[in-house]
């Protein structure tokens, strides 16, 4: 009998702390922000959690320097979570304007994008990932990336399928396009009038004369003349492809 109601005893204090163990562990994970998976190539991005909240009680905030990342120009940031939110906004920082108007926001998302490209942008880019979850989890997590600069005109390159110019105008310091016209779409267009000094910022393209005349795509140049008439050739074909 004794036996009995020991091993009675037993139990019920078994599961009594199975199931304590079983509710700490759940408010636990309640108290805990889910994990972001912020990835530039497959490779992790590191990140901050800024803020998290469960029911409107504020758990963690967070008022580090966001930790940076370095990547490669022309990739993609992929932002994932290990637990799928209800809603989720994703803001580039520097071109929203006041992070915290954007933090106030209330203009939610179902759906927001989850892949952004960095194209040939030389220097950080910030983010701000602000997530809404069933259970009364929030979180707002912040990533900063550096994007490295890979060759010295790469700040002249454009963005995925569009084109840019590099004119090197000589004495004359005419240029035999009036790019202001918006009649062909190239952006950006840098001129540089050398009277006699060649530029020297960008060694790799190997400047030797004026007048250069450059055509980039996304990646690399694609076209170079000295001729004015070759260049509005080339200018009017590409026209024509669009």
């Amino acid at each position: 009998m004794k036996k009995n109601l020991l091993l009675i005893v037993v139990l019920v204090f078994g599961g009594a702390l199975l199931l304590y163990t079983l509710d700490k562990a759940k408010t636990k994970k309640l108290d805990t922000p889910p994990e972001l998976l912020a990835t530039v190539d497959g490779d992790k991005v590191a990140y901050q959690v800024r803020s998290f909240e469960r029911d409107g009680i504020i758990i963690v905030k967070g008022e580090k320097e966001d930790p940076i990342t370095k990547v490669n120009p022309r990739t993609k940031l992929i932002i994932d979570f290990a637990e799928e939110p209800e809603s989720f906004i994703v803001s580039e920082m520097n071109s929203f304007g006041d992070e915290e108007d954007y933090l106030r926001t209330e203009e939610w998302n179902t759906v927001s994008f989850r892949e952004y490209a960095l194209d040939n942008w030389v220097g950080y880019k910030s983010y701000v990932i602000h997530a809404k979850w069933k259970n009364g989890q929030e979180a707002t997590y912040s990533i900063k990336l550096d994007v490295k600069q890979l060759v010295s005109y790469q700040g002249l390159l454009p963005r995925e399928h569009e084109n840019s110019a590099l004119i090197i105008l000589g004495k004359s310091g005419v240029s035999p396009v009036n790019f202001d016209e918006n009649k062909y779409v190239l952006t950006p267009i840098l001129t540089i009038e050398a009277d006699g000094n060649l530029p020297s910022e960008y060694p790799e393209l190997k400047i030797e004369s004026t007048p250069t005349y450059i055509i980039f795509d996304y990646t690399k140049e694609v076209f170079r003349t000295d001729d004015d008439e070759e260049l509005i050739k080339y200018l009017e074909s590409m026209r024509s492809e669009e």
